[in-house]
């Protein structure tokens, strides 16, 4: 769980680093609607998916780490307003939104890491395997076409294999005879 999580938020971090860099004025820029869906998608996983099963085992201690992950949620989405904001601007206020946001996901994360390391501890293996499929579940078969080569652009080797160990075989094969090419054909179009 937390190799996924860890996965993740390098990639909401690339991203947000891209944007505050571009700071392009001409509408939202390639790659930002899809930190949103993603982003989206990996919040409503934890809800559909962690939460409930968590929920029942938490002690005190973990149900704090779980209302503050809710409220650090929301304000990521506030924040994403701001962005989506900032982006009819151009220039520094993407740039200054963008810092924001990657400076509230940091310490979302931080959360997020001490909440799933709580998990790790409380949930059967079982549990764990049923969490780790939730997103994969939530995306659907195009969804993960996208979703795993986004997560692993960049990343170093280590975390890269660590994370397709992770995968089910047949999701391993497609992303490495298809899924990463095509998106890296994508990213050159959008890049030209």
């Amino acid at each position: 769980m937390e190799i996924m999580l860890r996965a993740r938020h390098r990639a909401f971090l690339r991203d947000l680093e891209r944007l505050a860099a571009g700071g392009a004025g001409d509408g939202a820029p390639a790659g930002w609607e899809r930190f949103g869906v993603f982003l989206r998608m990996h919040h409503d996983a934890e809800r559909t998916g962690l939460w409930p099963v968590l929920r029942a085992k938490a002690d005190p201690a973990t149900r704090v780490l779980m209302e503050r992950a809710e409220r650090e949620r929301i304000g990521l989405v506030a924040r994403m307003d701001a962005v989506d904001a900032a982006l009819e601007e151009g220039g520094a206020a993407v740039r200054a939104q963008a810092e924001g946001l990657a400076r509230a996901l940091a310490r979302h994360h931080r959360t997020e890491t001490a909440l799933v390391r709580r998990a790790e501890a409380l949930l059967s293996p079982r549990e764990r395997c049923d969490l780790a499929w939730e997103p994969r579940r939530l995306l659907g078969l195009h969804g993960a076409a996208d979703y795993y080569p986004w997560l692993l652009e960049g990343a170093p080797e280590e975390l890269r294999r660590e994370v397709l160990a992770r995968l089910d075989p047949p999701d391993r094969l497609l992303y490495r005879l298809r899924w990463r090419a095509r998106y890296l054909r994508g990213a050159r179009l959008q890049a030209a």
